[in-house]
C-alpha cells in the first residue's frame, strides 16, 4: 500500500468514525453550550384532531414525567383510549430529537422521533415512515376557592371565588425543587395555592410551601373565642394563615369568620359566562 492510499484510507476512517460518533444516541441536556436552548422542548399537553387508532395525546412535564392516551386495535367506535404513564428522556443523534419513555418501572417503552414548531408537535414512532402531528391543548380547568369580604351588617360574607387554571406547564413558572436541609428543625405544610397570571392569559396554580416551628412557645399565643363571638352568624374556618416565628421559621395560625346568614348583606354574584375557562 503506497502513501497515498494509507493516507486516503485514514482521512476515510476518520470521517467514518466521526459520522457515527454523530449518529450516536445520547441525552439532549444543557451542557452549557446553549444547544439546547435553542431547541424548543414539548413540555404540555398535546392533542391529535382526529380519533382513531394510535396516540391521541401525551402530556410531558418538566418534572419529565409523562401521561399518554392512545387506541390499540379499535375498529368499531366508541373505542376507549388506554392511558399509560412513567417518565421520559429527551435524547439526540446528530440533528434529530428524540422522546425515550419508560413505564413506572423505569423499564423503555417506545422511542418517538419529535419536531416541535410552535405549538404543533410532530412525532414519528420507531421503525415507522409516517409523522403524527400533534397540537398543543389550549384550555384550562375550573379551580374553586372562597374568599371573605366585610358585610353591610358588621359581619363578613363567604364569597365563591373561581379561577382558571391552566393546562399548558409552559405557560407557568417552573420551580426548582426544595434543598435537601429545607426545614431540617421543623414541619413541612401545604397552604392554599397562590394564583398568579399565566402566560397564555389564564392562571397559575402555584404551590405554598411553609415550614412550620415545632416551637409553640415562639408563636402568638391565641385567646380563646368569647362566649357570644358572632352570635348573629356562623362561625366558619378559613385557609391558615401563616405567619414569621419567634424562632426564623413560620407559625400555623387558624383563619376564623364570623359569617353573616343574611344574603341581603353581601353582593349578588352573576353567573359566569359560558366561554369563562374554555375546556380546549
Amino acid at each position: 500500500m503506497n502513501r497515498l492510499t494509507a493516507a486516503l484510507l485514514a482521512t476515510y476512517l476518520v470521517t467514518l468514525l466521526g459520522a457515527c460518533a454523530d449518529e450516536a444516541e445520547l441525552d439532549d441536556v444543557d451542557d452549557g453550550k446553549g444547544d439546547v436552548a435553542a431547541v424548543p422542548r414539548p413540555i404540555g399537553t398535546f392533542r391529535r384532531d382526529a380519533p382513531g387508532n394510535g396516540l391521541l395525546s401525551i402530556t410531558l412535564t418538566a418534572e419529565r414525567t409523562f401521561s399518554l392516551e392512545q387506541v390499540v386495535m379499535c375498529f368499531r367506535a366508541p373505542c376507549n383510549p388506554v392511558r399509560v404513564n412513567g417518565t421520559f428522556r429527551f435524547t439526540k443523534s446528530g440533528e434529530r430529537r428524540f422522546i425515550r419513555l419508560y413505564d413506572e418501572a423505569h423499564d423503555f417503552l417506545d422511542r418517538y422521533e419529535y419536531v416541535l414548531d410552535g405549538s404543533v408537535l410532530e412525532l414519528r414512532d420507531d421503525g415507522g415512515d409516517d409523522w403524527l402531528t400533534l397540537r398543543r391543548f389550549a384550555g384550562g380547568e375550573i379551580e374553586p376557592s372562597t374568599s371573605y369580604i366585610a358585610s353591610t351588617d358588621g359581619m363578613e360574607c363567604a364569597m365563591p371565588s373561581v379561577h382558571c387554571v391552566t393546562n399548558d406547564f409552559t405557560a407557568c413558572p417552573q420551580l426548582s425543587p426544595l434543598p435537601p436541609d429545607f426545614c431540617a428543625n421543623g414541619e413541612v405544610q401545604h397552604g392554599e395555592p397562590n394564583y398568579i397570571s399565566s402566560a397564555d392569559g389564564m392562571e397559575c396554580a402555584m404551590p405554598s410551601v411553609h415550614c412550620v416551628t415545632k416551637d409553640s412557645h415562639a408563636c402568638p399565643q391565641l385567646s380563646p373565642l368569647p362566649p357570644d363571638y358572632c352570635a348573629g352568624g356562623e362561625v366558619q374556618r378559613g385557609a391558615t394563615n401563616f405567619v414569621s416565628s419567634s424562632d426564623g421559621m413560620e407559625c400555623a395560625l387558624p383563619e376564623i369568620h364570623c359569617v353573616t346568614k343574611s344574603r341581603d348583606a353581601c353582593p349578588l354574584l352573576s353567573p359566569l359566562p359560558p366561554d369563562f375557562c374554555p375546556a380546549g
